[in-house]
């Protein structure tokens, strides 16, 4: 009977250890890597299969790992959590709505052309309500407009993003910047509907440019002479009222002249 070295059985043995912490290193699910649950599966190469050794240790692990699967799927004592008051949530919220900025923005800081744009843009928009119904139900020009503000200067401004230091509060160049920034509902600038300083206010026939309206003088309807709205245009009234004027005139003056004697 022949007897095997035992040197040559213990680098075997060696050789055995070695290719199996090689294929363990190689394998794409070792501990440490990916997914937990995935990385304490051994598995390893198709070629340690084959051997004894190793198939007897992959199919071991292989066992273990399916009695733990199946120990966690059977367990029915899980605790359930109850999910979140709403107090909780708003106390882990913030009202910022930007938490996380870390710089401003160029419109939100001092000194920068981008703010004083957006104050400029603002002082247009605070101050729109008051120049509006000078523009569309009076029709007046910028030098107009400019006289109304300046009225009531006193109330508007503190509506100016920087005011002047003297008087007047508003002047004409003010005032048609005011307008060409701020818009109406219906997206037009406002500096379209000031009225040109050579047109009158209200003139029937004037040619107003776009978007103002034009005016058309009013005109009485057929039979108007038989309406009760229109019977002070009827000649008749008319030489009535001329004639009481007349009477209440010379009554005036001879009171007068009976006063000086």
């Amino acid at each position: 009977m022949t007897r095997t070295p035992r040197g040559t059985l213990v680098v075997a043995a060696v050789a055995l250890l070695a290719l199996l912490r090689h294929s363990l290193w190689s394998s794409s699910t070792f501990v440490g890597f990916g997914d937990p649950a995935e990385s304490a599966r051994v598995t390893l190469a198709p070629s340690m299969r084959d051997a004894p050794v190793a198939r007897h240790v992959y199919e071991s692990a292989e066992a273990i790992w399916d009695d733990e699967i199946e120990e966690v799927l059977t367990k029915k004592d899980f605790v359930k959590e109850e999910p979140p008051s709403d107090e909780e949530l708003d106390a882990e919220t913030s009202d910022e709505p930007r938490p996380m900025k870390r710089r401003l923005l160029s419109r939100e800081k001092r000194g920068t052309l981008s703010y004083a744009r957006r104050e400029l843009r603002e002082e247009a928009e605070r101050l729109r309500p008051h120049i509006e119904p000078l523009l569309y139900k009076k029709y007046l020009s910028a030098k107009e407009i400019t006289f109304v503000l300046n009225r009531k200067g006193k109330d508007l401004r503190h509506l100016l993003y920087k005011p002047r230091v003297g008087l007047p509060v508003f002047t004409e160049h003010k005032v048609m910047r005011l307008m060409r920034r701020s818009k109406n509902v219906d997206g037009v600038r406002l500096n379209n509907y000031i009225r040109p300083q050579y047109l009158p206010p209200n003139a029937p026939g004037a040619p107003y440019p776009k978007p103002m309206e034009d005016v058309y003088a009013e005109v009485p309807p057929l039979g108007w002479q038989d309406m009760e709205e229109y019977k002070h245009l009827r000649r008749e009234e008319r030489e009535k009222a001329y004639n009481a004027r007349q009477e209440s005139s010379r009554i005036l003056s001879q009171k007068a002249v009976m006063g000086a004697d």
